[in-house]
C-alpha cells in the first residue's frame, strides 16, 4: 500500500506461497470500534462494513503475479464493482480503521489493516498476527 489518498494496492503471492496464489476478489472494509482489538482470526462481535467490493470477470487472470495496483475506488481492467452496485463508494475518514483483502478462506494472509492519519493511509499492525 503507498500512503496517497485514496491508497493503492500492490500484490505479491511470494515465493513460498503454495495455496491462493488467486485473488477471488477484493473488498474493503471499516471496522467497527467493538472489532479494532479483537485477535486475528478470532470471531468479531459486529459485522465490518465493506466499503468497495470488487471482482475479476471471466477470463481475467487474476494471479497474484498478474495483479494490477488497484486503488481504493477506481475499478481496474478486467474488473467489475459489486459493492457498491452503482457509484463510487464512500471516501476514506481520517481516523476510522479499515481493512483491505479477498476472501478470508482463501486469502487468511492477505489482509492487511489502515487507517487515514494527517492525510496519509498508514498501515496498522493486527492483533494476533505474527
Amino acid at each position: 500500500m503507498d500512503s496517497k489518498v485514496p491508497p493503492t494496492f500492490t500484490f505479491n503471492a511470494g515465493r513460498f506461497a503454495d495455496c491462493c496464489r488467486h485473488l477471488a476478489f477484493l473488498g474493503v472494509y471499516e471496522l467497527p470500534p467493538e472489532n479494532q482489538n479483537i485477535p486475528w482470526p478470532e470471531p468479531r462481535p459486529k459485522e465490518n462494513i465493506v466499503l468497495w467490493q470488487i471482482w475479476p470477470k471471466d477470463l481475467t487472470d487474476n494471479s497474484a503475479d498478474a495483479l494490477p495496483p488497484i486503488t481504493y475506488g477506481k475499478v481496474p481492467p478486467g474488473f467489475t464493482q459489486k459493492i457498491p452496485a452503482q457509484g463510487e463508494p464512500p471516501p476514506l475518514v481520517e481516523g476510522k480503521i479499515y481493512e483491505v483483502g479477498g476472501p478470508p478462506i482463501e486469502v487468511s494472509e492477505a489482509y492487511m489493516r489502515f487507517t487515514i492519519r494527517n492525510g496519509e493511509a498508514v498501515r496498522l499492525p493486527i492483533p494476533g498476527r505474527r
